[in-house]
């Protein structure tokens, strides 16, 4: 990339600068605190730009080589982009990939419509493979992070509640009773008594119970009927078929 190539970076015309301030086109980049106007950068799988990243790899390998500290400034400057949005999709690309809870959550409702590990990955960032997603979600959802996410205080609740349910109500619908009870947001986890993994049988089952519905699905009724699968779970994976094809028309309740 030639500098004088620079130019005609983003919506300013650093040659101008340049020539103004008497300073060479990569320190007006790199002194620059001009931000106004400058786009946001988020991961979308079916937006993602790869010619974007080869701009931002190309411009950082030529000026900021290893082990050289990287100006984000005048990368930001360079990609007219917020500079905490390069510097995240920078990391992501060097395989510093930080899970959030709003990854965990994105992962975890994903993974309940049924796509592979790797497919999930993909639709988190290209740089992760399957491998990290299994993992982390292993972790996510281990019964000691379940606990550390409920208080004392609710715990107690739970305790009680279980003890005035036992011998009333099934396991799953006690747990669905005391969740709705204890108004559970989405950072609290259930361990499930059933496989995330979909067979062929359970797949031809649901599509052939969505067909005789009219598209109109009861999915605690034909969770029921099913016995293998949580409501919650028919209701991903119907959705994912939708989504793939496969059921002509988008399930609705």
């Amino acid at each position: 990339m030639a500098l004088g190539q620079l130019e005609s970076s983003g919506a300013v015309n650093w040659l101008q600068v340049s020539q103004a301030t008497g300073f060479d086109l990569l320190e007006c980049l790199e002194l620059s605190q001009y931000d106004i106007g400058k786009a946001s950068w988020h991961y979308n799988p079916d937006s993602f730009s790869q010619s974007m990243v080869n701009r931002m790899a190309g411009f950082i390998e030529e000026y900021y080589p290893a082990p050289a500290l990287v100006n984000y400034q005048a990368v930001s400057n360079f990609m007219w982009i917020v500079m905490e949005d390069c510097i995240r999709i920078h990391d992501m690309l060097q395989d510093k990939f930080k899970w959030i809870e709003a990854y965990y959550e994105q992962a975890a409702a994903f993974r309940a419509q049924g796509p592979t590990f790797k497919e999930i990955a993909w639709h988190l960032f290209p740089t992760l493979t399957g491998h990290n997603v299994c993992s982390a979600l292993k972790g996510y959802s281990s019964p000691e992070r379940v606990l550390e996410l409920i208080s004392a205080g609710e715990l107690d609740k739970i305790f009680r509640l279980v003890d005035e349910y036992a011998g009333k109500y099934t396991v799953t619908e006690i747990i669905d009773k005391i969740h709705a009870q204890l108004n559970l947001g989405k950072r609290h986890c259930w361990y499930s008594k059933f496989s995330s993994k979909w067979t062929e049988e359970e797949t031809r089952k649901l599509v052939d119970y969505m067909q005789s519905c009219d598209w109109k699905p009861d999915y605690v009724y034909f969770s029921k009927i099913l016995g293998t699968k949580s409501s919650r779970q028919c209701s991903g994976k119907a959705e994912y078929l939708w989504r793939k094809g496969i059921l002509p028309h988008m399930p609705t309740i």
